[in-house]
Formats: C-alpha cells, sequence, structure tokens
C-alpha cells in the first residue's frame, strides 16, 4: 500500500500479489496488451517479408529461386533463440526490437508457403495469358498472383499470431525481451 506495509488480502483479486505489491491479476490484463500487439505486428512483418520472398523465388525461379531458398534453409537451420538472445544483447532490448526480431526471423515459414503456391500458380492459364498480353512480372505477381494467395497466407498468418506471442514470452523470461517494469506475459 502507500505506507510501505503489506498489501490487505482484500485488495489483490484471484492471483495474489508479486514481490514488489503489485497485484499479478491486473499485470497478466496489461501483459496481453503488450503481448498481442508484440504477435500481430511480429506477424505481419513476416507475413510481409515471406510474401515478398516467396513470391520473387517462385515466380523468377532459376538461380534467384535457389539463392532465396537456401537463404530460408539456412536461416531454419539457425535456432531462433540463439539469434534472438544475440541481436537482443548487442542492442538493448525493447519493444520494437523484439517486435522487429521475431517478425524477421520467423519470415521463413510463410516464405516456403507462397513459393510452393505461386509456382503451382504461375502455370495457370490466367497467368500465361497475362504475359501472353504483354503484363509484366511485377504486375503479374501483385496483381494476378497476390490475390490468389492471400487466402492461404492469411490462415497461416493466423498460426503465426501465437507463436510469436510464444517466442515473445520466451524472450522476456530470459531477460532478452521488453523490459522491465512494463508487464508481458513472459515476465509473469
Amino acid at each position: 500500500n502507500a505506507n510501505g506495509g503489506p498489501v490487505p488480502p482484500s485488495a489483490t483479486f484471484w492471483l495474489g500479489t508479486d514481490a514488489a505489491g503489485r497485484d499479478l491479476f491486473i499485470r497478466v490484463l496489461y501483459g496481453a496488451r503488450i503481448s498481442l500487439a508484440v504477435g500481430v505486428l511480429a506477424t505481419m512483418i513476416s507475413i510481409a517479408l515471406g510474401t515478398f520472398f516467396g513470391m520473387v523465388a517462385g515466380y523468377i525461379g532459376g538461380a534467384v529461386d535457389i539463392v532465396i531458398a537456401r537463404l530460408i534453409d539456412v536461416m531454419l537451420s539457425i535456432p531462433f533463440l540463439v539469434v534472438a538472445i544475440s541481436i537482443a544483447e548487442i542492442w538493448r532490448p525493447s519493444f520494437w526490437l523484439v517486435i522487429f526480431v521475431v517478425g524477421v526471423l520467423s519470415f521463413t515459414y510463410p516464405a516456403r508457403i507462397v513459393r510452393g503456391q505461386v509456382i503451382s500458380l504461375k502455370e495457370k492459364a490466367y497467368v500465361q495469358a497475362a504475359s501472353a498480353l504483354g503484363a509484366g512480372s511485377l504486375r503479374i505477381m501483385f496483381v494476378d498472383l497476390l490475390p490468389n494467395l492471400l487466402a492461404p497466407v492469411i490462415v497461416y498468418g493466423s498460426l503465426l499470431i501465437p507463436a510469436a506471442i510464444v517466442s515473445e514470452a520466451s524472450l522476456s523470461f530470459l531477460g532478452v525481451g521488453i523490459p522491465p517494469p512494463t508487464a508481458d506475459w513472459g515476465q509473469i
């Protein structure tokens, strides 16, 4: 309480208090804002990067596809937490750094899905017709292919949000995520 004494039991809700006397139920509610914001924003970054790289690799093909596919394979072979902790130790941990790290390091999964979809869609008649009419590669990718990729990308994005929340909570639990005293689910 304000006088520095113990907090009366009636002042806490269901979960009790932490060592500093803060109500844990309220901290869980406030932590939900941070964790959900990180989950949604990091997912938006990973979906945007993954869609772009997947479309480029799948549509252009050849050496570009090989380079992007190998980059994705290399990124998938490196453990997420090792890279995230290293980046967080180089720069001061913050809300925006956590979003950036989680978003950039998880773009590989949507990129693989989009690449596979683009490889199958670029053989469709409407893509070949647009190419025969003289449409450029950028127009075909963003006007003809992108609308047909949205359904699987949105579905996969809904699966990435909880994964991003768990990644953020893991980083905060290890002490390299959202800095205290900001409440988030990893610190609680």
